[in-house]
């Protein structure tokens, strides 16, 4: 009797919530209705059909659907996935989502045998494995400017982003978007920048809105990664990119002096510099020292000229995000192209 009673309080409670944003009214009829199951039961007996609901432009045609809709407008993270907390508008996307990208060791049946990715389903599985080898062939190429890419996914979202013709203004700063709701988060930015900062709960760093936030979070919440190659433990997938580039990547620059090989040009001048000539390559910004690798003046500035530096790296993360705001193009990790 108890769980009767307390299910009956908690439907009442949610049909109060489903009247405070729609109308139960039979259509054919114009009858009104105090809930949605009178409403179902009057459409079937006096109808011969399903009653139809409209809500934000959307027909519903059940209670269950109807609800999470609603729930998802009233709370935008009712249904959140709490491993990488991306939102969805419902309980069935957000359950697809989880069992496709969170999948439990029981659940997974495809494992890629060329990086840490596990799959549910086969066909997911071959369309990755069609990308390793399209990827091997260089055949995911852009075709206006020539770039290759990793998987036709980032491809499709390069052209996108680069090559697509605007088609949004903002009539405040002038800024072009491809996608309307870019344009959109953008405007709402211009209006109430603040409600949409958002806070990371792990390093209570502050981003500029939820693309920003979830992009971060994902390195807390996906946890560390395995290099198959040399065994070494990355904290996140982004180290783990970027540990595969330096460390196992093809090293086609090579030292005249010494016959060392390096995977970047700028490595490779930074060693003969240090090495070898002796060259001055970069200057402290707050005195006159000078240094032949930009990471021992960064040590030295972060160490001698904290103030400044702290200042100065600030400032850089700002004008960085504005640069890579959604809808400006900048959107793409340099991991996800390959280097020509």
């Amino acid at each position: 009797m108890e769980e009767q009673e307390k299910r009956r309080s908690e439907r009442a409670a949610e049909d109060k919530m489903m009247r405070d944003h729609v109308t139960f009214g039979c259509i054919p009829c114009g009858t009104t209705f105090d809930t949605y199951t009178e409403l179902f039961r009057h459409s079937r007996v006096e109808h011969k059909q399903k009653p139809v609901v409209t809500c934000c432009g959307n027909r519903y045609h059940n209670r269950p659907r109807l609800l999470q809709h609603i729930q998802s407008v009233v709370n935008p993270v009712a249904f959140r996935c709490e491993l990488c907390f991306r939102c969805f508008k419902s309980n069935y996307a957000r359950n697809l989502h989880c069992a496709e990208m969170h999948p439990t060791e029981d659940a997974v049946k495809f494992r890629c045998d060329r990086c840490p990715k596990v799959f549910v389903r086969e066909i997911k599985y071959r369309k990755h494995m069609q990308d390793h080898e399209d990827c091997d062939r260089d055949e995911i190429k852009c075709e206006y400017c020539g770039k290759l890419y990793k998987s036709r996914h980032i491809l499709y979202m390069h052209v996108r982003n680069k090559h697509a013709e605007p088609r949004f203004v903002c009539d405040i700063c002038a800024k072009a978007f491809v996608m309307w709701s870019e344009f959109i988060k953008h405007k709402q930015e211009h209006e109430n920048p603040d409600q949409l900062k958002m806070q990371c709960q792990h390093c209570l760093k502050w981003f500029k809105n939820r693309q920003y936030w979830r992009q971060h979070i994902r390195l807390h919440v996906v946890g560390e990664v395995k290099c198959e190659i040399c065994g070494r433990m990355t904290p996140n997938r982004v180290a783990y990119r970027s540990h595969k580039k330096n460390a196992h990547g093809d090293r086609n620059h090579k030292c005249e002096w010494c016959g060392k090989s390096f995977t970047k040009a700028l490595t490779l001048r930074e060693h003969v510099a240090s090495r070898h000539t002796g060259a001055t390559l970069y200057s402290c910004s707050f005195c006159p020292k000078t240094f032949n690798s930009n990471a021992n003046m960064h040590s030295h500035q972060k160490k001698m000229h904290p103030v400044e530096w702290l200042a100065a790296k600030t400032s850089k993360e700002t004008s960085k995000a504005k640069a890579r705001e959604p809808g400006s193009g900048e959107v793409e990790s340099e991991d996800d192209s390959i280097d020509t």
